[in-house]
């Protein structure tokens, strides 16, 4: 008796957790709604979408993006008084490529956010950091030094990241920016520098052109407008 109600407890928690959610993602890749993290808190999915290469679209990995329950009413008032002062549209001022690119980097800067990776074909670490340098040049021009040291801030670039693999990206608020790496539930420590650094991590996934998923960077303006609205 007692495994079937603590089957149910579960059950009702995870509808629970689902419906008490600042936001409604329609995407599903199969990335869990709540994340109960043990050292930085709830955080909760906004937008998710799949990563695609080449012309033939190919398949690289599912992502998510996800905001610290506890920032959420920060994020509206950020939006709301950003998109008030340009008296502009909450969804067109976020997809703006200069407004709402500074935007982005404005709730980067003062929230707490996750990125959530999940392979769908195997790949290795020097794959996906050079992945990130790429889309952090494409913004930003990083310091070579600063730019230096987040590439060996991660572990030994030939290990493997098959299908089976979890990544996650965590950007704390505040200047200097800092990063906490963790794969498959081991913590890889956390990366300190500057605030643009991390501002354009973000960024390569919800803002400006050529993002790593186009499906997963207008749910998240959508997502957010229908916050702040």
């Amino acid at each position: 008796m007692l495994p079937v109600l603590l089957s149910a407890l579960a059950g009702y928690n995870a509808v629970a957790h689902r419906l008490f959610c600042d936001f409604r993602p329609k995407n599903d890749v199969g990335l869990p709604c709540v994340i109960d993290h043990e050292q930085h808190g709830r955080f909760e999915l906004v937008a998710s979408g799949t990563r695609r290469v080449t012309f033939l679209s190919i398949r690289v990995y599912n992502v998510g993006i996800y905001i610290a329950a506890e920032h959420a009413l920060r994020v509206r008032e950020l939006v709301r008084e950003r998109a008030h002062l340009r008296n502009e549209d909450v969804k067109e001022f976020l997809l703006h490529p200069e407004h709402g690119t500074q935007a982005i980097q404005s709730i980067s800067a003062n929230v707490k956010m996750m990125v959530r990776i999940v392979p769908v074909r195997d790949t290795d670490i020097a794959h996906m950091r050079d992945g990130f340098v790429r889309g952090i040049s494409a913004r930003i021009e990083p310091q070579t030094d600063a730019l230096v040291a987040f590439k060996e801030f991660f572990p030994n670039p030939r290990m493997k990241l098959p299908t089976t693999s979890v990544m996650q990206l965590i950007s704390l608020p505040g200047n200097p920016g800092r990063l906490a790496l963790e794969i498959d539930g081991h913590d890889y420590g956390t990366y300190t520098g500057p605030r643009a650094l991390l501002d354009g991590l973000i960024g390569t996934y919800c803002s400006g052109s050529k993002v790593a998923s186009e499906e997963m960077r207008q749910e998240f303006v959508e997502q957010l407008a229908n916050h702040a609205s």
